[in-house]
């Protein structure tokens, strides 16, 4: 989702003189149009597209060499994310990633409280400006990694035990 945003934020950012690279995961069927809006708009040099990647360790080697995530999830009130707990935002906040998303996920506002995220409303030039803004500040791009790897430890297995098995009546 928001393909069509990442593409314009990258091409905006290079048109400022801001090149920035990316690294998209994923199959599905927006998987062509995605390469062919990469080409329309001469980002080839920037855009890396994996495709659908089997192995997560591969994944989580592509999340250790970025900077920062962006989830433009599409504001479209029939869409399942208005109510999902996507994975891949697990994924960016357990390697330490601010996040940039829109306000669709029922927890971006928790993340951007909490998680070192950023609610940003879904148009090219609030994104380019947020990523520029992050990637120009080490000191906020170091207090937002922290937030995010602090925000992740809710999210791990012992955690989340520690706090339904009481709740169900099972004692550790």
């Amino acid at each position: 989702m928001g393909l069509p945003l990442l593409v314009g934020v990258l091409s905006r950012l290079r048109s400022l003189g801001k090149p920035v690279c990316a690294d998209v995961v994923g199959g599905g069927p927006l998987l062509e149009d995605l390469k062919r809006w990469v080409a329309e708009q001469h980002l080839g040099d920037l855009v890396t597209i994996h495709g659908f990647v089997k192995d997560f360790d591969v994944v989580e080697r592509i999340l250790a060499g970025a900077a920062v995530a962006v989830a433009p999830y599409e504001v479209d009130h029939t869409s399942f994310s208005r109510f999902a707990d996507p994975g891949k935002l697990k994924a960016y906040l357990s390697a330490g990633l601010p996040i940039l998303l829109t306000d669709v996920p029922p927890n971006a506002g928790e993340m951007a409280q909490l998680g070192g995220a950023s609610v940003v409303r879904p148009d090219e030039s609030a994104f380019a400006a947020e990523i520029m803004a992050l990637l120009s500040s080490p000191t906020e791009w170091r207090r937002r990694h922290r937030a995010a790897l602090e925000y992740a430890l809710r999210f791990d297995w012992e955690t989340l035990f520690a706090t339904a098995l009481p709740r169900l009546g099972i004692a550790l």
